[in-house]
């Protein structure tokens, strides 16, 4: 199997040309089905409005009108019976990645019986931390001999004859599920990795993939551990990166004051923001960040910030704002949402693709950005360490063109890490070539 991998930063016209490029394969008959998969249903459509209860196209179905690309919706109650009909019907297909990610291996024959092109608008999260199963369960159901670990693949194997309740759809009937699909693994003993089926991808004629910084993402690795060829395609677009990067340095302004400097060896990560960043702390933060907001003159509305969602909100229903401290004892999160952000969005830092926010001016990104301890070390168990500071760019980058800077309008970046604003100049005053290559 191979990918084709279009890797161009944001902003360059990449999805412009795949949409031109899948204008002209169904002009010439190449392929005769089309599979186009975002983040988005705003790309994809899907979206059901609220006034006339009917829904919505997206991108695609507005740019390709003639290929007549249909969206999963609910029918008998669920998006994936429909994408399975979809695809037995031979329709072209614009769905989002979550909806892709839950078919499996018994959708490969389904998928096989047209010639296909699979086009992917950012990478796939190709592994997950499966959390349906507490590690005392799991334990005891190994010990139980339900569950064995292949100790050289580390899959976890289902044992049904084993199993005194096999078909009465007990609550670990997903657990049961994937790992007889093959594709469930147990890491150090107590933890589960969860891989997307190779068999999906390559039950298709092409798969194309359109990102940036490819090298710095988890689809990247489950490419090298699986043996899958990436073809690099580098085709001409509007801007290179060189020029991309040239007006990003004459729209953004990243705004560094004395307080920001009193908290900029803090290190943002999941892990400080839980177990380190006390009311005072966070307290010092917010004065910080709202010093640096006053510069810009910025009008709260036009703020965009990224940080924890339980250190944004106190809505427990939504972003569950209490969690559990290390001594055991209910705790509430300091929030940084207040005076000074009482209008602003809070936007989650793996974003990517929307054009929400480009009316933006001013960005605050208070993330330390790392990526998933247990899917990092699944990968570094199968032999593939994925570059920590790559994956930190790549992520960083993809949520700060969220803002106004896409429309080449002035824009304010407020990073109060220190190892992030290094990072981000390092990105900005470094080749990509140079970037990927050195590590």
């Amino acid at each position: 199997m191979k990918i084709y991998l279009v890797d161009e930063v944001m902003s360059s016209g990449k999805s412009h040309w795949m949409l031109n490029k899948m204008k002209e394969w169904n002009e010439s008959k190449k392929f005769k089905q089309f599979v186009y998969l975002s983040p988005l249903l705003s790309e994809v459509g899907g979206v059901k409005c609220n006034t006339t209860n009917k829904y919505l196209s997206g991108r695609i179905q507005k740019q390709l009108p003639d290929m007549k690309f249909k969206y999963p919706i609910p029918v008998k109650g669920s998006k994936r019976s429909h994408s399975l009909e979809l695809l037995h019907q031979g329709e072209n297909i614009s769905a989002t990645h979550n909806l892709f990610l839950n078919l499996d291996k018994s959708c490969s024959d389904l998928i096989k019986e047209y010639d296909n092109v699979l086009v992917i608008d950012e990478c796939l999260d190709a592994y997950q931390q499966f959390r349906g199963i507490s590690k005392k369960s799991l334990a005891l159901l190994i010990e139980q001999g339900i569950f064995s670990v292949d100790q050289e693949s580390l899959k976890l194997i289902y044992h049904r004859e084993k199993d005194l309740f096999p078909d009465d759809g007990w609550e670990f009937g997903e657990l049961i599920k994937l790992s007889e699909a093959g594709c469930i693994f147990y890491v150090n003993g107590e933890l589960l990795v969860w891989e997307y089926p190779v068999s999906i991808l390559s039950a298709f004629n092409e798969v194309w993939v359109l990102t940036y910084l490819f090298e710095g993402s988890f689809m990247s690795a489950w490419c090298k551990i699986n043996n899958i060829e990436v073809v690099r395609v580098k085709p001409e677009l509007h801007r290179s990166t060189e020029e991309v990067k040239a007006y990003i340095k004459d729209c953004i302004e990243v705004v560094v004051t004395p307080s920001l400097k009193n908290i900029e060896n803090y290190s943002y990560s999941q892990t400080w923001w839980g177990n380190s960043a006390v009311e005072s702390v966070v307290e010092k933060v917010r004065k910080s960040i709202t010093s640096c907001v006053t510069i810009t003159k910025a009008k709260t509305e036009n703020i965009l910030i990224t940080c924890p969602k339980a250190n944004w909100s106190n809505d427990k229903s939504e972003y569950g704002s209490d969690f559990v401290s290390e001594q055991g004892k209910i705790k509430k999160r300091p929030l940084i949402k207040g005076k000074g952000f009482s209008r602003a969005d809070w936007l989650y830092s793996d974003a990517r693709a929307t054009n929400d926010y480009s009316h933006k001016s001013v960005l605050v990104y208070l993330i330390g950005k790392n990526p998933n301890t247990v899917l990092w070390n699944f990968c570094h168990s199968k032999g593939v360490d994925l570059d920590k500071e790559l994956y930190a760019i790549a992520s960083m980058v993809q949520w700060i063109f969220r803002g106004s800077v896409r429309k080449k309008e002035k824009m304010y970046l407020i990073m109060p890490s220190k190892e992030m604003r290094d990072l981000y100049f390092k990105w900005l005053e470094t080749n990509d070539k140079e970037l990927v290559n050195e590590k």
